[in-house]
């Protein structure tokens, strides 16, 4: 099951007094990559039944089940889960059309409106620059800081995770809400990104799935070059360790160089074009007048 982390900045880590340097564990693992990238695209694997546990918080566009690369991790699945109904007990929901919003009454009440209204802004924002809405409700949950550590088991630098649920630690959002706000839109890209590949969103390089997603959340006040080469952030950073936060810049730029030369529409026809298995070097050549080798090759190395 692939997960999708926000990065919180080192400074933020700091200021709770944690270490800023936890691997990137749960990013999603991809395919073996070579240094040229192939047009086919990968078959689909045959999925396996989920444990009894997971049927309710799986969302429908997920299906029942786990493809067998994933099947080592039904007994830590099936404890996240029953942690997860354990946590979600005592749990209430508002809804719009667009999302359901889970959370503890007494911790997060009183902010559950203002959550929705970030959401709402999200879902027009996004799907404004992509010409694109999820069918059906996304569901975020809200956790006190124990649970979501506990439920998700999480890195302590990550304050937010898409798993096919946003689940975000939130204290509150007074003082707070322009973090708040970034975490929502980076996750909520990610829940747009897995609409529109589902189970293809693994051929997805990682660095373009979470640049789009720094690149909404609107954290980055600067931009960098290649310093760490695209090619070796296809797929999971977390080898990379304290050079995280660098990945996370990284992927932002390059894809704000992306939708800065071709614009939205045309990062919307490149996802469109995986999402209908043409492989990433052919759909990156449709999208953006270059392929996928001569963008990694070149982008950010002068």
């Amino acid at each position: 099951m692939s997960l999708f982390l926000y990065f919180r900045s080192p400074d933020r880590v700091k200021a709770r007094g944690e270490s800023p340097l936890r691997p990137h564990a749960a990013a999603p693992e991809n395919p073996q990559r070579e240094n040229s990238r192939s047009d086919s695209a990968e078959p689909p694997l045959p999925k396996l039944p989920l444990p009894k546990e997971a049927e309710e918080y799986v969302p429908p566009e997920a299906g029942r089940g786990l493809v067998p690369g994933d099947a080592p991790e039904f007994p830590a699945l099936s404890d996240r889960l029953v942690k997860e109904r354990s946590a979600r007990q005592d749990f209430i929901e508002e809804s719009t059309l667009h999302f359901k919003v889970v959370f503890d009454g007494y911790e997060h009440g009183g902010i559950s409106r203002k959550i929705l209204g970030i959401l709402e802004d999200a879902y027009k924002q996004v799907g404004n620059d992509l010409d694109y809405y999820p069918d059906g409700p996304v569901t975020v949950v809200l956790y006190t800081e124990e649970d979501f550590r506990d439920t998700t088991r999480a890195p302590e630098w990550a304050g937010g995770l898409y798993d096919g649920t946003i689940r975000v630690p939130v204290k509150g959002v007074e003082g707070g809400e322009e973090e708040v706000r970034r975490v929502l839109f980076h996750e909520y890209v990610h829940a747009v990104v897995h609409s529109i590949l589902g189970s293809t969103v693994r051929s997805l390089p990682l660095w373009i799935n979470e640049g789009l997603a720094e690149y909404y959340s609107a954290r980055y006040a600067r931009r960098t070059g290649q310093s760490i080469p695209l090619s070796s952030l296809e797929g999971s950073f977390d080898r990379l360790q304290e050079k995280a936060d660098i990945a996370y810049l990284v992927s932002y730029s390059a894809v704000a160089s992306l939708m800065d030369t071709y614009r939205a529409y045309r990062m919307r026809d490149f996802l469109f074009s995986c999402a209908k298995g043409h492989g990433v070097n052919k759909a990156f050549t449709e999208s953006f007048s270059m392929t996928y080798n001569e963008f990694v090759a070149t982008w950010g190395k002068d």
